[in-house]
């Protein structure tokens, strides 16, 4: 059964220690150069840039995905009218499928809106998590005022927000 959890990405680690390697190979060369009389400073600042990019791989090489296919989540989104909020948030609680597909399909407002957040599998689409919340937007910024909780779903509510989300694209 697919489920939600962190697993590491052999692909994020062999790149983050590729980056360390040439880094430490061309920083290695710069100090030598240095400690010869020459002051390569633009190979040095260079080299140590792709070290802490290295370094900072090093942190996305477990991420959050399903278990299953070790694939990391993909996340989209849609919005609805306002008033949908509480039914969006109930029947992503409940874990309701047909509850979320009863929502209203008219277009929302522009300046306040209800949305529902999904990230799921791309490869297998069984396991996700699935939040509601509202923005209200002022002409200059977006304010988020109400947040449900993130929960994970199964599959079939995944199909059925991702079913939502293209028939909302299509308005």
């Amino acid at each position: 059964m697919a489920s939600i959890g962190r697993f590491i990405s052999l692909t994020r680690l062999a790149l983050a220690l590729g980056l360390l390697g040439v880094s430490a190979g061309f920083l290695a060369r710069s100090v030598g150069e240095a400690l010869n009389g020459n002051a390569p400073v633009g190979a040095l600042i260079l080299s140590s840039s792709v070290m802490l990019l290295g370094l900072a791989m090093l942190l996305t090489i477990f991420p959050y995905g399903c278990t299953r296919c070790k694939v990391a989540l993909r996340d989209t989104d849609t919005t609805l009218p306002p008033e949908c909020f509480e039914r969006l948030n109930q029947s992503i609680v409940q874990r309701n499928a047909e509850a979320l597909l009863e929502l209203r399909l008219e277009e929302a407002p522009r300046d306040t809106c209800a949305k529902l957040e999904l990230e799921y599998c791309p490869r297998c689409q069984q396991a996700g998590r699935a939040r509601a919340l509202t923005q209200h937007y002022n002409g200059e910024f977006v304010k988020t005022e109400l947040i449900g909780p993130r929960e994970a779903v199964d599959g079939e509510f995944v199909s059925a927000a991702l079913e939502l989300i293209r028939k909302r694209a299509l308005l």
